[in-house]
């Protein structure tokens, strides 16, 4: 998941192509996963990372 978040922050990358990249296959799982360890979705995350 790390991996995944780096990549999320550092690199413009579609979500999906990101999720490939790293191995996701249970796309709906893993985006549960990360919404309850980050709080919000990972396309949230780029947004609110980027307005910073």
């Amino acid at each position: 998941m790390e991996h995944f978040y780096n990549d999320l922050l550092e690199t413009d990358e579609n979500i999906t192509f990101l999720l490939d990249k790293n191995g996701i296959t249970n796309y709906k799982g893993f985006l549960l996963k990360f919404k309850d360890r980050y709080g919000q979705s990972p396309k949230a995350v780029r947004r609110k990372n980027r307005a910073l």
